[in-house]
């Protein structure tokens, strides 16, 4: 299957691409250069993964510690067709340098809306002696998972509450912004078991006022107030690594002491 990707100048062109088409920091390979097919990928279609386990001599088997997500592997077939020796050797120069860049995104044409985070490895020894030669590009990525290309980004209902699916297969952490139109002393933001807080609801003084922002960024486990970090702000007791977004429906409860703020959760999908 082939894709047809349109220049937007006034007299478009139109430049075929394998379905699997390869696209290393923000670049088509098979556009890049005209010599370049790919012809096929492996290593996107499952995962493997390291358990850690202790044996007790009372007991039969062992007992399951941990399950961690080895790094991923991503293999590219292709074919460069040169017409002399001198076109081979541009080709793969112009291949080496597409390919310098470390901790890209990388993705395909059959999934553009989704990334990966990887770094080449290798672009393989082509056949001596041939103008027509077949590769392998390796490229490695220490994160498995692939990321929605694009954020979404969400307000409660108008009883405070976020509810909505999430469709990726990997937790995600939220943002969360709340922008204020008054004085207010605490926000708190609670879902799928977890508490995340901002404010202090006993201080004797206010302690957000209208036109402040904060930033509840639950990946980072940080707070920001008007852009700058503000560690201050936060409970000791904040469980931002379990405020996750779980495949499926989910729902987030907000709640405040003082003005009522204006809230936005913003989040980006994850599968493996």
């Amino acid at each position: 299957m082939l894709y047809k990707f349109c220049d937007t100048n006034e007299q478009p062109f139109y430049v075929s691409l394998p379905a699997e088409a390869l696209s290393y920091n923000g670049k088509y390979i098979d556009e890049e250069i005209p010599l370049f097919r790919t012809l096929y990928v492996s290593g996107r279609e499952s995962f493997s993964a390291d358990i850690s386990e202790t044996v007790l001599e009372s007991l039969d088997g062992s007992v399951f510690l941990r399950r961690r997500l080895l790094p991923r592997t991503i293999t590219v077939g292709y074919q460069i067709s040169a017409g002399s020796a001198q076109e081979l050797m541009e080709a793969y120069n112009h291949l080496n340098h597409l390919m310098r860049p470390a901790q890209v995104k990388v993705s395909f044409a059959d999934e553009p809306d989704k990334y990966y985070i990887g770094t080449c490895k290798s672009v393989g020894v082509p056949e001596p002696g041939r103008l027509s030669v077949k590769g392998e590009i390796e490229i490695y990525c220490t994160d498995p998972c692939k990321y929605a290309k694009d954020t979404v980004t969400i307000q409660p209902e108008s009883d405070g509450i976020f509810t909505f699916e999430y469709g990726g297969t990997v937790p995600a952490y939220p943002v969360f912004t709340a922008t204020f139109t008054g004085n207010a002393k605490q926000v708190v933001l609670t879902g799928n078991l977890a508490v995340v807080s901002a404010g202090d609801t006993d201080s004797e003084q206010n302690v957000f006022s209208s036109g402040d922002t904060i930033k509840i960024d639950c990946g980072a486990g940080k707070i920001y107030l008007n852009d700058v970090d503000a560690p201050f702000l936060g409970d000791i007791a904040n469980q931002f690594e379990q405020m996750t977004l779980e495949f499926g429906t989910n729902t987030i409860t907000t709640s405040y002491t003082g003005t009522a703020p204006v809230f936005t959760m913003t989040y980006r999908e994850a599968w493996l």
